[in-house]
């Protein structure tokens, strides 16, 4: 496989996982406001704020850091500007583990947008200039009838 393929899944990677944090923070706060509905009502409260999503968010994010500084260190080379969309991915994970608990909420909602900002910056500094000649001749043929001479 190429790397720029990888680098595509990567930047389709880190995008998802901030889509998913995103998400898993909306589910949390609906199940909050539902609890709290609850506690006043004199209802049981369901203390389990969806466990297997966070753990498959979590695990996503730490394969995605060791495969973004595996890719750093590939791309190094032959294409060192998705390397910045890397680092972006890498803030993220970094945020996570230095900010305080307290702030917790603020740093989900800073970490989706860099997750996703850092999928975008791969994505799009990816495409590069790979130029199929093939192609290229290919679609000359096929307009040659409408821009060649007349002269018949």
């Amino acid at each position: 496989m190429s790397v720029k393929k990888v680098n595509e899944i990567f930047g389709y990677g880190l995008f998802i996982v901030g889509v998913l944090k995103i998400l898993l923070v909306v589910l949390v706060l609906l199940q909050l406001g539902s609890n709290i509905i609850a506690i006043f009502n004199g209802a049981n409260v369901n203390s389990e704020y969806y466990p297997v999503l966070s753990r498959t968010i979590g695990y996503a994010q730490l394969i995605l850091a060791v495969g973004s500084i595996i890719m750093i260190i590939l791309n190094i080379k032959k294409q060192p500007e998705v390397i910045t969309g890397y680092l972006w991915g890498l803030g993220a994970l970094l945020i996570e583990f230095i900010v305080p608990p307290i702030m917790s909420f603020y740093a989900v909602l800073v970490e989706c947008g860099m997750y996703m900002k850092a999928g975008a910056k791969i994505r799009n500094k990816n495409i590069g200039s790979d130029k199929n000649h093939r192609k290229i001749k290919q679609d000359i043929k096929n307009t040659e009838w409408f821009y060649g001479s007349s002269d018949k």
